[in-house]
């Protein structure tokens, strides 16, 4: 007769295993509690890895308490930081263990939004006392842009529309001959979708 192979015995059990961020683009949401539940009599010490599969170390776990008492629960926090990720859909692993038991909690992060590039950086060359203006060519979207300047010599517009052209005026009236550096924010409007911003560096 054949004998049916013996269940193993699992340590603790989790009472979810899966779980889904939904953040805007630029944002990081909350995070989100997962019970560990301890089977034995006598307490365990927990190890948790997290892993993620692309977009870096967006994902991160914590437990407490730990070593989980016997017979008592603890809370695994499951943390992302998505405040730099593009729109997209990312995914990542925590791996719970105490040596001899082995769970895994599947995290989805789901950042909406949409894209924008521009290049990174600019020039110009003026004469001391003139004036000129440099293009900023952006692309994706599509998305309505807030746009500032880091220093009072560049005048960008207010608003511009992604993909589009962002014109700034450069004032070179109260300059001093030589390299003079700053830079324009790309930021998407409020209430539209979200985006990560896109800074210029303008020489």
């Amino acid at each position: 007769a054949l004998l049916a192979p013996a269940a193993v015995a699992q340590d603790f059990f989790l009472d979810q295993t899966s779980l889904e961020f939904d953040p805007g683009a630029g944002t990081s949401p909350p995070p989100q509690f997962v019970n560990l539940i301890n089977g034995l009599g006598s307490s365990i010490q927990i190890s948790l890895n997290s892993r993620t599969q692309s977009g870096g170390p967006w994902l991160s776990a914590s437990i407490s308490p730990n070593p989980v008492p016997g017979g008592q629960n603890a809370t695994i926090t499951v943390s992302v930081n998505s405040s730099r990720l593009q729109a997209g859909t990312y995914q990542g692993t925590v791996t719970v263990s105490d040596g001899t038991t082995k769970e895994f909690i599947d995290v989805t992060l789901n950042v909406a939004g949409v894209v924008i590039s521009a290049p990174t950086s600019k020039s110009i060359t003026l004469l001391q006392g003139t004036t000129g203006g440099v293009t900023v060519h952006v692309t994706g979207g599509p998305a309505t842009l807030n746009v500032s300047s880091t220093v009072p010599w560049l005048s960008p517009e207010g608003s511009a529309q992604a993909p589009g052209d962002v014109d700034v005026t450069v004032d070179a009236t109260s300059l001093t001959p030589g390299p003079h550096t700053g830079g324009v924010s790309l930021q998407c409007a409020a209430g539209g979708s979200p985006c990560l911003p896109v800074f210029v560096s303008i020489t």
